[in-house]
């Protein structure tokens, strides 16, 4: 356990330092969305660039905790470039295991895999979801205006 510890202790650390895809864009076809965890004050302001149903490009600054900072990197690293409908599965079942229910482990990538750990902390599991759940927002927004 000690070593599970160290390998998210680490890898929350190094993404937090060097957060990847950090930094908004001026590109106009980026849609934006701002989202707070009015708990603990965390917040999020995220891009994303769609283009024939795939997210191509994901951006985003924070104001926010490490935990949350290396959840929107790890996120921005491993949704970038997938189909929508792959990008919204993998925010279920990502969210579904972060708040301990059923979700399937093959779909989510093994750093993601991580965050599991945290479900013992509710204040914590809030930091982690922020950034996927302004992700879903956004997307399922750009999806209603789609049709």
């Amino acid at each position: 356990m000690l070593e599970i510890n160290k390998l998210y202790r680490d890898l929350i650390i190094k993404h937090y330092q060097e957060p990847q895809n950090w930094g908004l864009s001026q590109d106009p076809d980026f849609i934006n969305i701002t989202n707070k965890n009015v708990s603990c004050g965390d917040s999020i302001s995220l891009q994303i660039k769609i283009s024939n149903q795939k997210l191509i490009d994901i951006k985003y600054e924070t104001q926010a905790c490490a935990i949350c900072r290396a959840s929107a990197s790890l996120m921005s690293i491993h949704l970038k470039n997938l189909e929508i409908q792959q990008t919204l599965e993998k925010i279920n079942h990502f969210l579904a295991m972060i708040n301990n229910q059923i979700y399937d482990e093959t779909q989510l990538d093994k750093e993601l895999l991580l965050f599991k750990h945290f479900i013992n902390f509710p204040g914590r599991v809030a930091c982690i979801s922020l950034p996927w759940k302004a992700l879903q927002q956004v997307i399922k927004a750009h999806n209603k205006k789609s049709y």
